[in-house]
């Protein structure tokens, strides 16, 4: 598990006992950070823009670039195959790229929020990306992975998602959304 410093370390600690194992340093300030699925890779966003890829076997920066977006990151998230990164930003908007290979190919840029993006969820098939923000009421957008287009269909205006918290989207096809009044569930049919 990682854990961020104030001046642009992640601390990786071992999840089972607790024990600093190292760290990986990026220049400026953090924004957020995901691990690969077999653990060897940390992404880290840095509030400025940048993608810092590490490894967390040798403790190195192995990979850095920049996204198209540019600056003021707040959120990522990898896919379960370990093969689209999206990336958020203050702006609200969310940034594709494919990064299966050596090469991170811009994919779309998805303008479909308008305040900071502070949550990023990929379903566990990697076929649904859910964006959130907190910024406002009923900021929330469902994207269909490979086709990279959001659900024009849901969320309607009558759906009563109020102040998004937390989202998580479960193996069994459900939605859980934190909100101030509680957790809501919705069911994905037919992805």
């Amino acid at each position: 598990m990682g854990v961020v410093s104030a001046i642009g370390w992640l601390c990786l600690l071992s999840a089972e006992t607790g024990q600093y194992l190292g760290g990986i340093k990026i220049d400026g300030t953090i924004a957020d950070y995901t691990f690969s699925q077999d653990g060897r890779k940390a992404i880290i966003a840095s509030v400025s823009g940048e993608i810092w890829e590490g490894s967390t076997e040798k403790m190195i920066v192995v990979n850095r670039w920049r996204d198209e977006g540019g600056v003021s990151l707040t959120k990522i998230a990898l896919s379960p195959d370990n093969r689209y990164l999206a990336i958020g930003s203050t702006s609200g908007i969310v940034t594709l790229y494919d990064v299966g290979s050596d090469q991170h190919t811009f994919i779309k840029a998805l303008y479909n929020l308008s305040t900071p993006i502070t949550e990023l969820t990929f379903s566990p098939d990697g076929q649904v990306l859910v964006m959130a923000s907190s910024g406002k009421r009923d900021q929330l957008r469902v994207v269909h992975i490979p086709g990279f287009t959001v659900f024009p269909n849901w969320p309607t205006s009558k759906t009563p998602l109020g102040v998004i918290d937390c989202i998580d989207v479960g193996e069994n096809g459900y939605l859980a959304v934190g909100r101030k009044k509680g957790v809501a569930l919705w069911k994905f049919r037919d992805l």
